[in-house]
């Protein structure tokens, strides 16, 4: 059975069609390539992407791909860059206290061809992480990519997606700032054309004293392109000063 993806963290009016993604985007994951064994750190236990709890699920049990790596302070060149294609990938980022990291992730699927993808970062105390997600797919594949990403004290994310191919294309980012002084900015651009179905849900929970989220987009749409843009800034209760911004 299907579910639901890009589920609005407080649903709305139902007519206006912003609850969740539309149904061509709600598919189970099968596959057959998927590894039996592999190991995670237990900080991505807990944390769920943009996309929802049960994509997250559905990729952890059936990846093709498992990419994990950590970041520790005062190491080398921490600039990584990955490539996806195709198939059901989880890939996770912890950087620990006062280190520096990049992750660059491309996606280049062909006509025809589907990926899904789980992202997650842990960012401990005093980390500096940069994600760059670039989307450069062909004009008929279909991409649904779920972000989670979760910060301690005064943490510092920069998020860039880059969204310009894929018929349908769905993204999902969650960030949990949970550490005072943490910080973490959203920043999209995108570019559809013709028949190109574009999904977006970003979200951001404020849980830190004095932390901070700005979540913006700038794009273009063309043809019969359909786009939906969900952002969402939440403040918990003891989020004393905490700032957010929709742009």
């Amino acid at each position: 059975m299907s579910y639901r993806v890009n589920t609005i963290p407080m649903p709305t009016w139902n007519h206006l069609k912003v609850n969740y993604a539309p149904e061509v985007f709600e598919r189970d994951i099968n596959n057959s390539k998927k590894l039996e064994k592999y190991s995670v750190s237990p900080v991505f236990d807990d944390m769920v992407s943009g996309a929802g709890a049960d994509f997250d699920n559905d990729v952890k049990a059936n990846a093709s791909v498992i990419k994990c790596k950590s970041v520790a302070a005062k190491s080398g060149d921490n600039t990584f860059v990955s490539e996806y294609k195709e198939g059901v990938v989880r890939e996770c980022l912890e950087v620990f206290e006062g280190a520096e990291a990049e992750l660059v992730q491309i996606i280049d699927s062909e006509n025809e061809e589907q990926l899904d993808i789980l992202t997650q970062v842990y960012a401990h105390r005093d980390a500096k992480v940069k994600l760059y997600l670039l989307n450069l797919s062909g004009i008929r594949s279909d991409v649904r990519s779920g972000v989670a990403i979760k910060a301690e004290e005064n943490a510092d994310i920069e998020v860039v997606r880059i969204a310009i191919g894929s018929l349908r294309a769905l993204y999902g980012i969650r960030s949990e700032l949970i550490g005072d002084n943490s910080r973490c900015n959203v920043t999209t651009a995108y570019l559809a054309d013709n028949d190109e179905v574009l999904d977006m849900n970003d979200s951001t929970n404020f849980y830190g004293k004095e932390t901070f989220s700005e979540i913006k987009a700038i794009g273009l749409l063309s043809g019969r392109a359909y786009k939906t843009l969900r952002k969402t800034v939440d403040f918990k209760r003891g989020c004393v000063h905490a700032i957010g911004h929709e742009g």
